[in-house]
């Protein structure tokens, strides 16, 4: 495993950025009314800090672990069953002069997809509704956004490139902002796993946290989607009590 980024890598990077600006090219697409009135949360200049909590972090740690393609670590395959999850984030935010806090109490992990594969997922958009109209109904629960995870083999894996978003996680997120209430966090669980337990200290960046626990090396990562700009950015500060104390001794 490298941090580096191979040629091939850095091909991919270029084809993406063409279809991302092909993309924006061809769907100027005006903000209705419900999106205007999140601007004022990206305005003024303020940082985004986002807090994970025990039961959130918990969520996406096993449910990203259950569907591993079994591929990956040479084991039979089940068609259509593993591969990427996803899941939205429920919890608050609260803001004061100079941040926004999301604070990130749990999540719902979509269990009904159109399509699942080791490289993608498409969740129902019907049952996705389901989720946020009984998440609505609880008083002071607000939908934050969505996570998925990016499962690769450990041969493949890299820390920022597996767990940036793609041109497909940018199309989506923003194809559904008008769907929140706040601009939404589009957070990434990529994950590889291991030939064995690895006994090292988490990793704590800004906007990333990589871990291990047992033989599953994994990186937590939050990016927002900034309404004026159109730009799905990393978050300025990320934390996760309980990702930052995981130890496999």
């Amino acid at each position: 495993m490298t941090d580096t980024l191979t040629k091939h890598q850095l091909r991919e990077i270029r084809e993406m950025l063409l279809e991302f600006r092909s993309y924006l090219d061809s769907n100027h697409v005006a903000l209705d009314e419900s999106v205007h009135q999140m601007r004022h949360i990206n305005e003024g200049g303020k940082i985004v800090r986002v807090n994970v909590h025990d039961g959130a972090l918990i969520s996406m740690l096993t449910s990203s672990v259950e569907v591993y393609p079994s591929q990956y670590v040479g084991d039979a395959p089940l068609l259509g069953q593993e591969g990427e999850v996803f899941g939205n984030l429920f919890g608050t935010v609260e803001e004061d002069d100079d941040c926004i806090t999301y604070e990130v109490l749990g999540t719902s992990v979509t269990q009904t997809y159109l399509i699942r594969t080791e490289e993608a997922c498409c969740p129902s958009s019907h049952h996705l509704m389901k989720i946020r109209q009984i998440a609505d109904s609880i008083p002071g629960l607000t939908c934050l956004g969505r996570f998925h995870s990016h499962p690769y083999p450990s041969s493949q894996f890299t820390t920022l490139w597996n767990s940036h978003w793609s041109p497909q996680d940018y199309i989506s997120t923003f194809a559904s902002v008008r769907e929140y209430r706040v601009p939404p966090l589009e957070m990434i669980f990529a994950l590889a796993a291991l030939q064995s337990e690895k006994k090292r200290q988490p990793v704590i960046k800004p906007s990333y946290i990589v871990s291990y626990c047992k033989n599953f090396k994994f990186v937590l990562r939050s990016f927002i989607f900034d309404v004026n700009k159109r730009t799905l950015d990393d978050v300025a500060v990320l934390r996760c009590q309980l990702a930052e104390k995981i130890r496999n001794w």
